[in-house]
Formats: C-alpha cells, structure tokens, sequence
C-alpha cells in the first residue's frame, strides 16, 4: 500500500498519472490516467509484420521521454530531503504508451514493487528478457536496473528483435 500511495504522488508529463487509491470489500484497485494510443510492445509488433523498424529519429524521441520519466522518479525524495530510491522494476515496451497524441509515458511506476510481494518470491517481478542480470537474481536494485531495462527495450526497438529473449523462460535468464 505505501507504494502505491507512492505511486498516487508521482506527478510527471511522462508518467501515467495514479488519481487514486482504493478499496472495495477485500480488493484494492487504482484509478488511473486514461492514456489513448497504444504500448511500444504493440507498435513494435505492427513494425515487424510490416517488415520493418519504427525511425530511428521516433525511437531516440521515445528513449529521450522514458529517461526524462526515469529522472524525475530516480531523483525523487521524501519531505526530509532523503532519496526515496524509487526504481520502477518493470520498465518493457508494455509499460511504455505511446499517445495518439504524441505523448510518451511510463505506466504502473511504482507498482512493479508492490505485485511482487504478492508473488511467489522465485517470480520474477520484470519480464525476463528486460530485467538486469542483479534483478533476475535477486539481488538490490537501484536506477541502473531501469536503464538497463531500457535500454534492452531500445536495442529490440532498433534492431526489431529482443537482444535476450530466448525459446524459453530459462534461456532467456540465461542470455
């Protein structure tokens, strides 16, 4: 929960924003920002049946957003002027939406953190074929994961193919 109500405070032009936070009977939902568009992961996919890869200009437009989002929530303190050390955990071509209207944000900050303690504690809270090789281990994470993240998002972006996705879930933890 504390989270979350971490979540409902981000305010960012690059961040889908969390207007709220609540409970009916026993299940917590969060009302979000409506973001018309689509995931990068969709728009990739429409590339590649096309036969091709998104502008390079469009991909270092996207990188240029994502970071700005990943700067503001990175560099984030508490009303003592402590870092908060907020890492998102989940930063893939899902979570990044791209507007009708040309806007780039980042979805579910914060919320990666919160659907792996309700996990089982050997799943891993990223999709592996993002996740930085400390993530994927279990051990601490810090902002270098989410750059790390996007950047494996970047290079599928340029390159029209995952630079670690493997036939499997092991190969790909493995790669």
């Amino acid at each position: 929960l504390s989270e979350a109500r971490l979540a409902v405070s981000l305010s960012h032009a690059n961040i889908v924003q969390v207007f709220d936070l609540g409970r009916e009977e026993d299940t917590y939902f969060l009302a979000m920002e409506h973001v018309a568009g689509m995931d990068l992961a969709l728009a990739l996919r429409a590339s590649r049946r096309a036969g091709s890869t998104p502008p390079i200009a469009l991909v270092v437009y996207v990188a240029c957003e994502v970071a700005r989002a990943l700067d503001y929530a990175h560099r984030r303190k508490d009303t003592a002027g402590r870092p908060l050390g907020l890492v998102h955990r989940d930063i893939a071509p899902q979570n990044i939406l791209l507007s009708y209207e040309g806007e780039v944000k980042v979805s579910d900050f914060g919320i990666a953190r919160c659907r792996a303690f309700f996990e089982a504690p050997s799943a891993p809270s990223a999709k592996a074929a993002y996740a930085a090789p400390e993530q994927l281990e279990g051990r601490e994470v810090d902002a270098r994961t989410d750059l790390y993240a996007l950047a494996a998002t970047l290079y599928e972006a340029l390159a029209g193919r995952s630079p670690f996705l493997g036939d499997t879930a092991d190969a790909t933890r493995r790669n």
